[in-house]
């Protein structure tokens, strides 16, 4: 992350014994997705890890 770029902390969400995940509010709203839509994790070349909203015809892996 750039210097001069702000972070803020969301919340926070413990990994489960299957290694899932709950999205905290506010971040379903913010990513404006719900039950059943498709998030991905991008790894960027830093190798930060972030989590956008996406569809399938839009998803694309290495």
């Amino acid at each position: 992350m750039d210097k001069n770029t702000k972070e803020i902390i969301l919340g926070t969400s413990k990994i489960d014994p299957r290694f899932r995940v709950t999205l905290v509010q506010p971040v379903p709203k913010l990513l404006n997705v719900g039950i059943g839509d498709l998030i991905v994790f991008v790894q960027n070349e830093k190798g930060e890890i972030t989590i956008k909203s996406s569809s399938i015809s839009k998803l694309k892996t290495p």
